[in-house]
């Protein structure tokens, strides 16, 4: 934790250099941890490096499972930058596949996130097969009911 406030604090100072020096040294910390690897991925994102932001996302399909919600926001981030959805698919199969589900990445925002994909792609029937998933574990879920009417 010690080396993430210490990156956070170096983008802050605008040190992009020391930040990555912290941001890796959080990932020998934890033993590559998932988290780790998540925010070295954001740090790339906002700093514009969308092809080493991929290569540490990359790093959460085989990493230990230490924080399980990291796939599916390493997913999102790479489906928001619109940059590898078979990477963004794999990370929200990986952690829908697992036992370890967590209450901060509900099933149903998987769910959710898995339709955009296949959204994105012109697969409106797999795309509404994922948002009445998310709807199936959350009656009320606006932002797949509204996604659901979008492909229907």
């Amino acid at each position: 934790m010690s080396h993430w406030v210490r990156a956070r604090l170096a983008e802050k100072n605008k040190d992009e250099d020391e930040a990555e020096r912290e941001y890796r040294a959080a990932i020998q910390a934890s033993h590559g941890g998932a988290r780790a690897w998540l925010n070295l991925a954001g740090f790339y994102r906002h700093t514009g490096r969308v092809d080493a932001m991929e290569q540490a996302l990359l790093m959460l399909e085989t990493t230990p499972l230490d924080h399980p919600g990291a796939l599916v926001d390493g997913a999102s981030i790479l489906i928001r930058s619109g940059h590898d959805p078979a990477l963004a698919t794999r990370l929200l199969h990986r952690y829908l596949d697992s036992a370890n589900t967590v209450e901060e990445a509900p099933v149903f925002k998987a769910h959710l996130l898995m339709g955009e994909i296949y959204e994105k792609q012109a697969d409106r029937a797999r795309a509404a097969e994922q948002y009445r998933a998310a709807l199936a574990l959350a009656h009320t879920y606006r932002p797949a009911q509204e996604a659901l009417r979008r492909v229907s």
